[in-house]
């Protein structure tokens, strides 16, 4: 009677294992999670000559207004970005193998390289560090950014 119960028994155990031992599926690749969306901008505290500024789409309190504000980053090291209505073309690269750090460089305006550190991708978030030099002053931002 053992015999009868131990075949069925082990049959299962065997499909349990199969079913349950999926293989894990790959980290998203940045280079694609960055270039494959227009990125909106979804929250950024930054302080800028002494004066802090803060924003959160939807948000109320926010004392500068990022609501048109979006880039796109495409895979020939191009991109472009909006705000307040003034559209800026840029080259871009990743500065380390990680991919955590990427510099891009207008192409006019009185901000000519930007600098994000610390950047994180997933499908529906994208955050980071922003550093640039403007008209003399340094400013530094900590951002998110989510698709439009």
């Amino acid at each position: 009677m053992s015999k009868v119960l131990y075949f069925p028994f082990l049959s299962l155990c065997l499909l349990l294992c199969l079913i349950s031992c999926k293989k894990a599926d790959p980290d998203p690749d940045p280079l694609q999670l960055l270039t494959g969306k227009v990125w909106q901008m979804n929250e950024i505290r930054y302080l800028q000559n002494n004066t802090s500024y803060y924003y959160k789409r939807g948000g109320n309190g926010n004392n500068v207004n990022f609501d048109d504000a979006i880039i796109k980053f495409n895979l020939d090291g191009t991109g472009t970005t909006n705000w307040q209505g003034n559209s800026v073309s840029f080259t871009w690269t990743f500065v380390n193998n990680d991919k955590t750090k990427i510099a891009y460089t207008l192409s006019s305006g009185d901000i000519r390289l930007i600098n994000w550190d610390n950047v994180t991708y997933s499908e529906s978030m994208l955050t980071y560090t922003e550093s640039y030099l403007r008209n003399g002053t340094n400013s530094l931002a900590q951002a998110s950014r989510t698709p439009r």
